[in-house]
């Protein structure tokens, strides 16, 4: 699980960076072209690209903190889904519960 939301920040923080700082992201991406053997240009179409990326990791970031937010959710509702509950009737008798046995108390 927190390993989920860590991942969602880096993404967040990764994204955010190279959005604020080009000069970056484009040293980042001649060394990248470096390495294979391509030229680097600096262009419009490139400025764009870079916005598209960084606007994607900053949302899939949000993404992913957003569905580990959902997993820890649903965890605990199963956790709760286990337990029992106590009841005492007017006679004073006490019982122990099930959630899937207190459904049946419960109006439809």
């Amino acid at each position: 699980m927190t390993i989920v939301v860590l991942s969602g920040i880096v993404c967040i923080v990764t994204g955010l960076f190279f959005l604020i700082n080009k000069d970056t992201a484009w040293s980042w991406t001649q060394w990248s072209n470096r390495i294979k053997g391509v030229k680097s240009e600096r262009t419009p179409e490139w400025e764009t690209f870079a916005n598209i990326g960084a606007g994607f990791l900053i949302v899939t970031g949000v993404f992913l903190c957003f569905v580990a937010t959902m997993l820890q959710a649903d965890e605990k509702e199963r956790k709760f889904s286990g337990s029992t509950v106590t009841i005492t009737n007017s006679n004073g008798n006490e019982r122990r519960l099930t959630r899937e046995e207190l459904k049946e108390f419960l109006p439809k």
